[in-house]
């Protein structure tokens, strides 16, 4: 996992994700003209979100990769992030931001895969071209 020294501390998300008996929040994001972005932040806690409508961008560290609906998309925790739409464009979500101890991750973390999984976005979807049901996977 990444070293916390390491990021801006100007662009860590001062929102608290849940409270401390339940460490998950929910999220409905709307991207259209008026409010093109989610700003570049990151945050101690994973997030999960599910496309819902529209296309966006995401922004994850260096990496940047195209969402469409129905894909899920995965931001380990300390990676820096942003979404964009394009102009006259819209995007909607459902977003879960947890802390990795929420599912029991704290002992298994150290494990290789899960540290891997932790370290990596990726975005999936039920749907893939000329393959119905086929999944798509986005690194």
């Amino acid at each position: 996992m990444k070293d916390k020294k390491q990021l801006p501390l100007e662009q860590k998300e001062k929102a608290v994700h849940g409270e401390r008996i339940f460490p998950l929040k929910k999220y409905l994001t709307t991207l259209q003209e008026r409010y093109p972005i989610v700003t570049p932040h990151w945050h101690e806690e994973a997030e999960f979100t599910l496309i819902t409508s529209g296309v966006c961008t995401y922004q994850v560290d260096l990496e940047s990769f195209q969402a469409m609906p129905g894909d899920f998309v995965f931001i380990p925790p300390l990676a820096l992030h942003s979404i964009a739409i394009l102009p006259a464009g819209h995007m909607h979500s459902e977003t879960y931001v947890f802390h990795l101890d929420f599912l029991g991750a704290s002992s298994a973390i150290s494990d290789a895969p899960c540290q891997a999984a932790a370290d990596s976005p990726f975005s999936y979807s039920k749907r893939a071209p000329g393959l119905p049901g086929c999944p798509r996977i986005v690194l």
